[in-house]
């Protein structure tokens, strides 16, 4: 199921995950250095998911480099 997200924008993550009743427990976002970035916005993509539970995903997301 992990597998699914990855490489995807937020937004569709978010929808797949909340189309097979999982909960986005977290989102931790990274970025290259000297082009921090504390929020993030549907545009993002996901480079990394991690599953806490059999409900709790936990997202790793990145700025894309057309920003």
């Amino acid at each position: 199921m992990i597998d699914k997200v990855l490489a995807l924008t937020f937004i569709e993550a978010k929808e797949i995950l909340e189309k097979e009743g999982r909960r986005l427990y977290s989102v931790k976002v990274t970025s290259p250095p000297k082009k921090p970035s504390n929020g993030y916005d549907d545009d993002y993509r996901v480079i990394n998911a991690r599953e806490l539970n059999k409900l709790d995903i936990e997202l790793v997301v990145c700025k894309p480099l057309f920003y």
